[in-house]
């Protein structure tokens, strides 16, 4: 008996982890799979219980031959929950597959379209910076007011306020068509032995502004061997990072880097003590153009694009977080 109650606790405790995997927000594949596998362990539930009803409650006469199968129906049943999940994994990722080429095809476009006109205005701003210059120093005191209510050199201030509105737009949208093509596809695919530790340090130093006085760095850089990738398509992955986690924190706050290999798998661990993500919007996050950045602040292409890298590096990069405490993105890369 005590074992016959160990069994079935177990295996309902076994059903709650099931239940409890199928909410899980942060790992929607891992969810899939936990919904069918659950669906088989019911059915491997149900199948013996009948059979017990069948012969110790209603004492019907089950023929041997019918008994077999209901043993084994636990084994199989789990093996179904299995297989329908991974083969719903799959399709869900061919399908997001098929998606995102059709999105480069039309990202390619349009970035080429705007790259055009907007290189166009951005090379004739620094000329114009030059002739507006050339003008506030010819005006006379005595020209005649602009629509009788501006002094000349009120017209001048205006006109040069205007020019650094105009170069900002034009730079923004620069901005946004370099991620756009990044997204679609970086420019050097060159593989090459990287030293991740390097490329670290050196985006640390690019991003010194940012951290300032208000953000404490601390860096714990193990030994690692060199991995076969791209150098700059790496450190963008760390810039696009580290960016995140200075902009998720108010204020006063501490960023976390760790390096450190594990049998033949070298992990990079980003953290942050910011606000950190909701669960309602965790699955999101990897999506194109979708971001919790105001408006203007971010293409929400960044964490896309570094997604996109590190798999094509054979790689994974996940992430935890719970809101209040902060958020880490682990990135995982094969030293083969």
């Amino acid at each position: 008996m005590i074992v016959i109650g160990y069994t079935i606790l177990s295996y309902f405790l076994w059903l709650g982890m099931l239940i409890k995997r199928t909410q899980d927000g942060k790992h929607p594949f891992a969810k899939i799979t936990a919904k069918y596998l659950l669906l088989g362990q019911i059915l491997a539930f149900i199948i013996p219980l009948t059979a017990a009803i069948a012969v110790f409650i209603l004492k019907m006469n089950i023929p041997l031959n019918l008994v077999t199968p209901v043993t084994i129906a636990l084994p199989i049943a789990s093996l179904f929950g299995i297989v329908l999940g991974n083969l719903k994994k799959t399709q869900l990722q061919l399908v997001q597959s098929e998606k995102m080429a059709s999105l480069g095809q039309l990202i390619a476009g349009v970035a080429h379209e705007i790259n055009n006109p907007t290189t166009f205005i951005y090379s004739n701003i620094e000329p114009l910076k030059k002739y507006t210059d050339y003008l506030a120093g010819t005006i006379r005191a005595d020209s005649p007011l602009y629509r009788g209510e501006m002094k000349a050199g009120e017209v001048i201030s205006d006109l040069k306020s205007m020019i650094e509105n105009i170069e900002e737009g034009a730079k923004r949208t620069k901005e946004i068509v370099a991620d756009l093509r990044k997204f679609v596809h970086s420019a050097d695919d060159t593989a090459n032995a990287v030293d991740i530790n390097a490329g670290i340090e050196s985006t640390i130093h690019l991003l010194k502004h940012e951290l300032g006085n208000r953000i404490a760095l601390h860096k714990e850089l193990g030994d690692i061997p060199k991995v076969v990738a791209n150098t700059g398509q790496l450190n963008q992955v760390w810039m696009n990072l580290l960016k995140n986690a200075i902009d998720a924190i108010e204020g006063n706050g501490e960023v976390w880097i760790k390096t450190s290999l594990f049998e033949k798998t070298i992990t990079v661990e980003i953290r942050d003590s910011g606000k950190g993500i909701p669960h309602d919007i965790m699955p999101k996050i990897f999506d194109p153009f979708f971001t919790t950045k105001p408006e203007g602040a971010g293409t929400g292409l960044g964490l896309s694009i570094c997604q996109q890298i590190i798999n094509r590096w054979r790689g994974s990069i996940d992430v935890q977080s719970s809101p209040g405490k902060g958020t880490s993105f682990i990135v995982k890369l094969s030293v083969t």
